[in-house]
């Protein structure tokens, strides 16, 4: 048997900052075509953080969340465009 740290993290990383995703949880609801922008913190539980298209939060308790659908990106979304850089007054050779 392999020891197990508690410092080990049990977060797969199985969803990506600035992807797509249509998004169920364990009550038939679900929300199509929203962006994960990450996790945070309430009352000391982790929750997923997912923005739709027109710039509002839904924060998903994981417990609760039944299935993740990933979309294709054919081009980037507001959150790829900051994390890559694109869209800065800092771009390269200006």
């Amino acid at each position: 048997m392999i020891p197990i740290s508690t410092k080990d993290s049990f977060d797969d990383k199985l969803l990506a900052e600035g992807q797509e995703y249509t998004v169920g949880t364990n009550d038939g609801i679900h929300f199509k075509n929203v962006i994960y922008v990450g996790s945070k913190l309430i009352n000391g539980k982790e929750m997923m953080v997912f923005q739709t298209k027109k710039k509002q939060q839904i924060t998903i308790n994981p417990s609760y969340h039944s299935f993740t659908i990933e979309k294709d990106m054919d081009n980037m979304n507001h959150i790829t465009q900051l994390q890559s850089g694109f869209g800065n007054d800092n771009r390269e050779g200006e």
